[in-house]
């Protein structure tokens, strides 16, 4: 028999299912490094990162604390210990805190998306975005591995520094290449729409552009319609995806950056969708400025994002919206924060929607501080610096799995349950 090198101790925040939320405390006998990972019945679970890891001497202690709105795997039914490779403790997870579903209760399952940043400035040889096409093959891949059923993209699909259409044509010919053939869907962001700001074009010109390169909802009238944004009804679960537009070009925190026109349709949609049993689905790109999720809300690090306050009053009525229903879960990005500095995820402590800023497929960045102290963003190009989400929709839970497109592995930490 194996010699007992350390003890597991979980204490959960709340008795709901599928709520990882809670300490989990490991002391050890023996001093080494040891790995907690989630586990079924047998072994490790397959194509996730471990949950942590820790080096403790003989009699230490080591505690991890999952967030409120972790989720528990689905299949998992132990939390174990590693430990220079071998399993030397387990802690069961109680069956009335496991999700109650199996991979085959699944409804359906998508991609979530955002910043792919396809760009050809100087003739390709830009020092932006540097792994932009590679990651966006890898995204695609990963989303076709899973077998999702579509993909949702919150914006800046390219960076459109010197004209868009070369980039829509590499941004298609990707797509057509990488072998997925099920539905996207995209949201138009601010890098859209970006030449009209020094270039010899016009933001509707830009515009028009991104309705004709991507594939909206295919809807005749949609088309027709020359609006950027629109919405689906998923057929399976019913469910509503509402595809909102950045309107007013490249600088959001400079602008109102919805029509009236734009959020009356919104506003109507919403009220209608509102209780009839079925999740909403905002897909927007930029944040708000010290609210919400992509960024520290108490001391923002990026500068671009937009404002909500008295001088734009559409972009206050968008903010008014989402804190008057709730249910919203809306999905962002722009500000291409890693979800390992754990501010993806917010509600404004329940006063606001759920908020889920989506990492940039091209490549993400990490908070720091500058020499001040002050807040910054770190934009080194790593190579495995690239992540998204692969939401999974079951009858009464949305699970949105925190993913590395590079590794093709899911985050513990960041995969959160509605």
């Amino acid at each position: 028999m194996m010699k007992k090198r350390v003890t597991i101790e979980y204490r959960f925040d709340s008795p709901l299912s599928g709520y990882a939320a809670g300490e989990v405390r490991l002391t050890a006998d023996t001093a080494g490094g040891y790995t907690l990972c989630w586990a079924d019945d047998e072994k490790s679970l397959d194509g996730w990162f471990a949950v942590a890891s820790m080096h403790l001497k003989a009699g230490d202690s080591g505690v991890f604390r999952f967030g409120e709105r972790v989720a528990i795997p689905v299949g998992a039914t132990r939390l174990i210990t590693l430990c220079d490779g071998a399993k030397v403790a387990a802690c069961p997870i109680p069956t009335e805190k496991r999700l109650p579903y199996s991979e085959t209760d699944r409804c359906c399952r998508f991609g979530a998306l955002a910043d792919v940043h396809i760009d050809l400035e100087n003739g390709g040889r830009n020092i932006y975005f540097v792994n932009a096409e590679s990651n966006f093959k890898r995204a695609l891949k990963v989303c076709k591995h899973h077998d999702a059923d579509f993909i949702v993209i919150a914006g800046d699909m390219i960076t459109n520094a010197t004209g868009s259409d070369a980039e829509w044509q590499r941004y298609r010919r990707i797509i057509a290449d990488s072998g997925y053939t099920k539905p996207i869907y995209e949201a138009i962001g601010n890098h859209e729409t970006r030449f009209a700001s020094y270039g010899n074009c016009t933001l509707e010109s830009e515009i028009g552009s991104f309705i004709t390169n991507t594939g909206l909802d295919e809807a005749p009238a949609t088309i027709a319609s020359g609006k950027p944004y629109f919405e689906i009804t998923e057929p399976r679960t019913g469910d509503h995806f509402l595809f909102m537009a950045l309107e007013a070009g490249y600088n959001p925190a400079a602008a109102d950056n919805f029509s009236d026109a734009q959020m009356e349709w919104v506003e109507g949609l919403i009220a209608d969708y509102s209780g009839d049993g079925h999740r909403i689905f905002l897909i927007q790109h930029a944040p708000i400025m010290g609210y919400g999720a992509g960024d520290d809300p108490r001391h923002p690090a990026y500068s671009g994002s937009l404002h909500a306050d008295e001088r734009f009053r559409n972009n206050l009525r968008f903010k008014r919206l989402i804190e008057a229903h709730r249910e919203i879960i809306w999905l962002s990005g722009h500000t291409h924060v890693d979800l390992r500095d754990d501010v993806n995820f917010s509600d404004e402590s329940g006063s606001s929607c759920r908020m889920f800023h989506i990492p940039a497929v091209a490549g993400t960045t990490r908070l720091a501080y500058d020499a001040a102290g002050k807040r910054r963003l770190d934009r080194t190009f790593y190579d495995d610096a690239t992540q998204g989400y692969l939401v999974d929709l079951y009858p009464d839970a949305a699970i949105l799995c925190g993913v590395n497109f590079f590794h093709n592995k899911r985050y513990p930490a960041y995969t959160y349950i509605v």
